[in-house]
Formats: structure tokens, C-alpha cells, sequence
């Protein structure tokens, strides 16, 4: 599992380099500032990732449209 994967790339590389499984990504929150980059925010990295591992759950409050929630 993954917390707030901002950096998808860094993420992937980390999964690959201990050569595990992701199954679960958990996001504490997403920003509300229209010009923050989506990258950079907390839920940025949920798309990328959900598209290599497509069996991998997200959660997350719906309150804050968390991309990719499950």
C-alpha cells in the first residue's frame, strides 16, 4: 500500500526496486487551490498508478472527489 502518492513515477520505482505488489493506494485529502498542479497534490499519482495496477483499491473520502476512488 501506498499514502498519498504524489510523485507516480517515485512510487512505481520503489514498487519495483523491493519487487511487491501494489493493492491499495490511501488518500488523506486533496487540495482545493485551482492552480495547484495536479502532480504535486496528494491524489496526483492515482490515475498513473491505477493504469499499471488495475486491480489496486483506492480509498479515500468521496467527500473530497478523490480521483480513481474505489
Amino acid at each position: 500500500a501506498v499514502v498519498d502518492p504524489s510523485d507516480p513515477l517515485a512510487v512505481q520505482a520503489a514498487i519495483e526496486e523491493e519487487e511487491v505488489m501494489l493493492d491499495a493506494i490511501f488518500c488523506t485529502h486533496k487540495h482545493w487551490v485551482a492552480d495547484l498542479p495536479v502532480h504535486r497534490d496528494h491524489s496526483g499519482g492515482n490515475a498513473a498508478l491505477r493504469q499499471r495496477h488495475s486491480s489496486c483499491k483506492v480509498y479515500g473520502s468521496a467527500l473530497d472527489a478523490i480521483p480513481e476512488l474505489t
